[in-house]
């Protein structure tokens, strides 16, 4: 008998118990995108209001009587039963009675039952964006439901069906958009169209601006004519960049914003004709639209660009109004975005402004030693000042003499110095490239001339001061040295040129060694070191010269001491990316490595040689020529590799024919000395036959040297090479 009780018991626990609500949830599932429908039982006939209930508790985690009375019998709210009792929530107890004795599950098991919109929102939130797009159903969440017959919607519940509906289809459209962005950053292009193909039958039922701006981004990254979804993106740009979508004062300020490149509320706020009070209100607009960060950064210039793209003239509008509210030393762009509209900087008077605003951008990237950029925006002038036939500005040419020979592009430099008239600042420029010929005494005499007439000019006092530092240098005279590097430091600083600044203090540190005060030296370079953390270039070269300090010490005999300075360096480029930001700067730091790496470790020369092969690359990138043919030469004592010694020679005699390297030549007679005793002492009779030839090469470049320069200007100001150290 006792058995027998138990095993009904046992029984009875099944039938009614969790196991058995555990074993009908696993077997049964809620659909609600397309056809709304329970599948897993197959006598379950539930009606499309109690479908919709379920769809509601299961997605909403409901369970509040009043709340559902409220939401889905809101007409009957004020009505009673015979009973007393009220008919909103008589109807929800019957609902819930119902669906228990259909299912055989109470409300605590409902609001888990398995459910597709319920998968797609988790799968959203684990950023499972492909599980997303499989989840959908593209006639979209509970698709149709108002018309079926004897189904009335409430207004909070219709409210609440259209935001899910908007809500889904918002997620899937991100999810879309997510896996091209992805693809893309994998090379993927053929998927990433895909994707956005996949994604446009959602444009008409969703679209957000922050979501449009990344469709359109993604277009113009796709740059492919097969994907030109401009056309059909534009008409959403248009429509919502109107009331009731955003208001005609946030367009105004937004589209202002998007033009800037440095943020400045109050010149776009003056420009918009805004009142603070106003400000304030189109920012908190913006910032809920998603289309600025908390920052008020932009976040959807994609979208600015495309809209202005349709209305130059208003684009022009925008453009000026900016410019007449910007301070002169932050409105380059400016100028040059109205330049490219109108082939004007915005009438005759503003010519002036344009060449101050150009200048002071110039010098800012030379301070961070951009002079590729700085070429580029000195040509971008120059065509302007061509096409309105104007004369040269000579401030302009200076800066772009000098991006041009820190390239090593002499030259070129020397030609451009000869469009503008004789100045203080063409002749410190001559003083320089003619101390680098290996014309010392003319150089000193032409900057001391310059100095003479400097009028107080920064940069002629600093290229001046640093110029004799450098010649007193050279002739063994470190302390009246030291004397011209600290005046050039003030006069630099007051340039706005911390990494110039940063290589005289080098120049100084090493004078230091010399003068056997190795404890100042330190404390020089690394008083730089701590103190120009703000600047990476800067940070970068403060320990690449510590280094330099302790090879010094050793007279680059050993650098054992030097090699962690390096490496630290070494890490600090890598993690600022000085490849790609400061090509030049990395590939002369690479040389220092490649030297410490194989004077340490001589058993192990591959390092040494990709440290040099690497920085072979980066100065073909920043366009040193001089720093390629050492770089060559560096290989070739490194690996004993002399076809590679002879790509340097040749490049330095190419050189040679358009600029007067001969300062250089002792540098190459020293490495193809060392190569010829490694062949003597190991009896190399081809090698040394074919040294030899180079020996020929050698020189006729040495005779050419006693002859006058080919590229000696009027006034005997010589063009050669030149250095800012």
């Amino acid at each position: 008998m006792h058995f027998f009780l138990g095993n009904l018991l046992k029984m009875k626990q099944y039938l009614f118990g969790p196991e058995k609500q555990h074993i009908i949830l696993a077997s049964m599932r809620l659909f609600s995108f397309g056809d709304l429908r329970l599948a897993g039982l197959e006598s379950s006939k539930l009606s499309p209001q109690l479908l919709l209930f379920l769809t509601y508790l299961r997605l909403e985690q409901e369970t509040s009587k009043p709340k559902l009375a409220s939401l889905f019998w809101p007409q009957l709210s004020l009505e009673f039963s015979k009973k007393g009792e009220r008919k909103d929530l008589n109807n929800v107890s019957v609902a819930l009675a119902t669906l228990k004795r259909e299912t055989g599950l109470g409300l605590e098991a409902l609001v888990g039952l398995s459910c597709d919109a319920a998968d797609l929102t988790k799968a959203f939130e684990d950023k499972d964006y492909l599980e997303v797009t499989r989840l959908y159903e593209i006639r979209g969440f509970l698709a149709d439901i108002e018309e079926y017959p004897r189904l009335k919607l409430g207004d909070e519940l219709y409210s609440w069906l259209l935001s899910k509906r908007e809500a889904f289809t918002k997620m899937v459209l991100e999810s879309y958009t997510l896996l091209a962005e992805t693809a893309l950053f994998n090379h993927d292009k053929v998927e990433a169209i895909a994707y956005l193909k996949a994604s446009k039958v959602l444009w008409g039922k969703t679209m957000s601006l922050p979501l449009l701006s990344k469709l359109i981004a993604l277009q113009k990254h796709l740059n492919s004519s097969q994907t030109n979804f401009l056309a059909e993106l534009e008409p959403f740009v248009l429509e919502r960049f109107k009331e009731p979508y955003l208001s005609e004062e946030a367009l105004s300020l937004f589209l202002l914003i998007s033009r800037q490149t440095k943020l400045n509320l109050t010149a776009a706020r003056q420009a918009a004709n805004l009142s603070p009070r106003q400000l304030t209100s189109c920012l908190e607009e913006l910032l809920e639209l998603g289309l600025i960060d908390k920052h008020y950064h932009v976040l959807a210039k994609e979208l600015a660009d495309l809209y202005l793209e349709q209305q130059p003239s208003l684009q022009l509008e925008l453009l000026l109004a900016l410019r007449d509210h910007t301070e002169v030393s932050e409105s380059y762009t400016l100028y040059q975005q109205i330049y490219r509209l109108s082939q004007s900087f915005g009438g005759i008077g503003y010519w002036s402004s344009a060449t101050k605003a150009y200048l002071a951008h110039i010098q800012n990237l030379l301070a961070e030693e951009r002079f590729l950029e700085v070429i580029e925006l000195c040509e971008d002038f120059r065509r302007a000042e061509l096409q309105h036939q104007c004369q040269a500005d000579a401030d302009i040419c200076f800066f772009y003499a000098i991006a041009l020979y820190r390239l090593s592009r002499y030259s070129e430099a020397t030609e451009l110095l000869r469009q503008v008239p004789s100045s203080a600042k063409t002749k410190i420029l001559h003083a320089n490239l003619a101390w680098r010929a290996g014309k010392p005494d003319l150089g000193e005499n032409l900057a001391k001339e310059a100095l003479t007439t400097a009028n107080q000019d920064v940069w002629v006092l600093a290229l001046g001061y640093s110029l004799l530092g450098n010649i007193s240098r050279d002739a063994g005279r470190f302390q009246e040295a030291e004397d011209w590097f600290l005046r050039a430091e003030v006069q630099v600083d007051l340039a706005g040129q911390p990494l110039w600044m940063f290589s005289i203090k080098l120049n100084r540190g090493r004078i230091l060694a010399r003068l056997n005060h190795f404890d100042a030296a330190y404390q020089t370079l690394l008083d730089v070191a701590e103190k120009g953390c703000d600047f990476k270039t800067l940070q970068v070269i403060a320990y690449q010269s510590l280094g330099e300090l302790f090879a010094l010490k050793t007279h680059y005999a050993d650098y054992t001491e030097a090699e962690p300075h390096f490496l630290k360096a070494k890490n600090l480029a890598e993690a600022y990316d000085f490849a790609h930001t400061h090509p030049g700067t990395y590939g002369r730091a690479l040389m220092d490595w490649a030297y410490a790496a194989w004077s340490v470790k001589r058993l192990e020369p591959e390092r040494a040689i990709a440290f040099s092969e690497q920085a072979l690359d980066l100065n073909k990138r920043a366009g040193d020529r001089l720093a390629q043919a050492f770089a060559h030469a560096n290989i070739a004592i490194m690996a004993e590799d002399i076809s590679k010694f002879k790509v340097a020679l040749e490049q330095m005699q190419a050189m040679q024919q358009q600029d007067s390297l001969l300062a250089f030549l002792p540098d190459f007679e020293r490495l193809l000395l060392k190569l010829k005793t490694r062949a003597s002492e190991r009896s190399d009779l081809k090698k040394l036959e074919l040294l030899r030839k180079h020996d020929v090469f050698l020189a006729e470049m040495k005779r050419l040297e006693k002859e006058p320069s080919p590229v000696v200007l009027e006034n005997s100001e010589a063009a050669t090479p030149a250095s800012l150290n």
